[in-house]
C-alpha cells in the first residue's frame, strides 16, 4: 500500500482478524509516517497497544502509559473520536491516574449526558480517591442509565456499596451489595457473606 488509509485498514486487519500485532503496530504506525495528521490512526495505534500492555506484554504500565500517548495525539488531532476518551479514560485509570480519569469520564459525560457507563467510571475513579459522597451520586446515575444492562447495573450496586461501606453506611452498603448478587455478581455475593451477616 502507498496510502495512509491503506496500511490503516491493513492493520485493523491484522489486528482483528489474524491476531498479528506486532504487523499491526507497524502498519499504523507506517500509516502516521505517511499522514502525521490522521487521527483514526493514532486511536488504533493506542487501542492495540494497550491491549498488548494488558494481555501481552511483561511492562503493562509503560505499554499503557504509552497508548495514552497515542490517544492523546488522536483526540489533539480530532476531539471527537468518543472511543479514545474512553480507552484513555481506562487507561489512566489502571495505572492508578484516576484524577485524569475523571476527566475524561466528565468528558464522556459532556459528549453524551445519557451515558451510563461513562457515569460508572467517573463513580469507580471517584470512589478509588474516596470522593464517596460523589461516587454514590455518580453511581446511582448509572444504575438510571444503564436500563436493560444487568451486567453493568450489577457492578455499578457493587461499587456503589463500596463507596457507601466507606461513609460507614454498612447497612445500605449490604443493600447495595444484595441487588447486585440478585444479578448475579460473584464479588457482591462474597462482600455480602463477608460483611453482612
Amino acid at each position: 500500500p502507498k496510502d495512509a488509509e491503506a496500511f490503516n485498514i491493513r492493520g485493523l486487519k491484522k489486528y482483528r482478524d489474524t491476531e498479528d500485532w506486532d504487523g499491526a503496530v507497524k502498519d499504523f504506525k507506517k500509516a502516521i509516517e505517511i499522514d502525521p495528521t490522521f487521527a483514526r490512526a493514532f486511536y488504533n495505534l493506542g487501542d492495540i497497544v494497550y491491549d498488548i500492555g494488558v494481555e501481552r506484554d511483561s511492562n503493562e504500565k509503560e505499554k499503557i502509559e504509552e497508548a495514552i500517548i497515542y490517544f492523546t495525539k488522536a483526540l489533539e488531532l480530532d476531539p471527537t473520536i468518543e472511543e479514545a476518551y474512553r480507552f484513555r479514560e481506562w487507561s489512566f485509570r489502571r495505572i492508578g491516574r484516576h484524577q485524569e480519569a475523571i476527566n475524561d469520564c466528565k468528558k464522556l459525560i459532556e459528549i453524551d449526558s445519557e451515558n451510563g457507563e461513562a457515569f460508572q467510571e467517573l463513580g469507580l475513579n471517584q470512589k478509588e480517591l474516596k470522593e464517596f459522597d460523589s461516587a454514590i451520586k455518580n453511581l446511582t446515575k448509572s444504575i438510571e442509565l444503564l436500563e436493560d444492562d444487568e451486567y453493568e447495573i450489577a457492578s455499578s450496586y457493587l461499587l456503589r456499596g463500596e463507596a457507601k461501606k466507606g461513609l460507614g453506611d454498612l447497612k445500605g452498603a449490604c443493600e447495595d451489595w444484595k441487588k447486585s448478587a440478585e444479578l448475579e455478581n460473584e464479588n457482591a455475593a462474597s462482600l455480602l457473606e463477608k460483611h453482612c451477616k
